[in-house]
């Protein structure tokens, strides 16, 4: 991955997706800073156009969408263009009209020593390991993982800067209230994404919310022209889309999870553009160890939550379409908001070659990621802790 500045963002596009919606990040950038999601010429011809029309079949079914009793988890993400603007309505006009560019995705955040904490050795997580198995090979490449403390595979590896360390720039606003991510530039490609999200604080209003981490396709193959879907474990407040969702959804009883596949811009996700596996109550408290992993063209991804070792899964078939954009959310589809802070801890990325770094390529400045660690080999990151604020500035 190549070094960059983080990117401004141009914030001309939110009255166009919500207009009571405050942005996040959207003060001046210094001269000569580039966009987070650069424009470049290094990718195979055609797929900028593509993922602008993708994004733009997005836009005009989330807008409906997002006025629905039971919303669409990852709309928001899935309303930004490749170049990190938001493809709707005249925007998507005039996207479409570059279907012959090309898109290198984004480059990340200038690469460098850093001293602070690593977080490679970590404390473990206590009884995974019988829930995901502690050398799972992920297929596609990876590497087997130790499920007991997944950011041991880092151990010894090249570490960044936290985000205290470096200026980083959020890609927010609208339905995204917190965003972190990364974008793996073409043809390099995530084979493997495994983190832990502990469950908040219930929220006061009986309005949806959802919380998840995220894999999404931003240039690279799409042999079975899947489109621009994400793959999601959504921890959610409320009612939703899902197929499974639990009494508890109707009733604001209890927060609930499912793991889910949501594309609006083609028939990959079926005809209501929301798929997904069983559902589970969890409590205040518990910590949902969530892995994502690749065999062959399938995408599997499982939850087990750690207090109790109950578990969910899901699997789809994606036709060898490339995962490249690594997500970390939370989504304000409705009023409600996060009562406290969410905190996602070892997060683990794993890649069919090596990156030549582990920087996020976005994130407000208000939110936290503890320095990432790059394996020795270069084909994984580790992230010991993110954490994304319930107050924003």
């Amino acid at each position: 991955m190549r070094a960059s500045s983080f990117g401004r963002l141009n914030c001309s596009w939110i009255p166009l997706l919500l207009a009571s919606s405050a942005a996040m990040g959207c003060g001046a950038d210094p001269a000569g800073e580039s966009s987070p999601q650069a424009v470049t010429s290094n990718q195979g011809s055609g797929s900028a156009g593509q993922t602008a029309e993708n994004a733009a079949a997005a836009g005009r079914a989330g807008t409906a969408a997002m006025g629905t009793t039971n919303p669409m988890p990852g709309l928001g993400m899935m309303m930004m263009a490749a170049n990190g603007g938001v493809v709707t309505g005249a925007a998507g006009a005039r996207a479409r009209a570059g279907a012959g560019a090309s898109v290198a995705g984004a480059t990340g955040a200038s690469a460098g020593q850093s001293g602070g904490a690593a977080g490679a050795a970590g404390t473990g997580i206590s009884g995974s390991a019988g829930a995901s198995g502690t050398a799972a090979a992920a297929g596609g490449g990876a590497p087997p993982i130790d499920m007991m403390d997944p950011t041991s595979i880092c151990a010894g590896g090249e570490v960044g800067m936290d985000s205290d360390a470096v200026m980083t720039r959020g890609m927010g606003g609208g339905r995204n209230l917190a965003v972190i991510m990364m974008i793996v530039p073409p043809p390099n490609t995530v084979s493997r994404f495994v983190t832990t999200l502990h469950v908040p604080k219930q929220p006061s209003s009986r309005s949806t919310l959802f919380i998840w981490p995220g894999l999404q396709h931003s240039g690279g193959e799409d042999p079975g022209r899947v489109g621009n879907g994400v793959l999601q474990p959504v921890l959610t407040w409320g009612p939703s889309c899902a197929r499974s969702a639990p009494p508890s959804a109707s009733s604001y009883s209890s927060w609930w999870v499912s793991a889910m596949y949501v594309n609006v811009s083609t028939s990959a996700a079926g005809p209501t553009g929301c798929a997904g596996g069983d559902s589970m109550d969890v409590a205040v408290g518990d910590r949902l160890l969530m892995d994502f992993f690749v065999q062959g063209k399938e995408w599997t991804q499982e939850v087990t939550n750690l207090a109790n070792m109950k578990k969910i899964d899901f699997t789809i078939d994606l036709k060898g379409q490339d995962q490249n954009w690594v997500i970390w959310d939370i989504e304000v589809p409705s009023q409600a908001r996060p009562a406290e802070d969410t905190i996602f801890e070892k997060s683990v990325l794993s890649f069919t070659e090596p990156v030549e770094s582990c920087q996020p390529t976005s994130a407000a400045e208000v939110d936290y990621f503890s320095a990432p660690v790059k394996s020795p080999d270069g084909k994984s990151c580790c992230f010991e802790k993110m954490i994304l604020k319930q107050m924003r500035n």
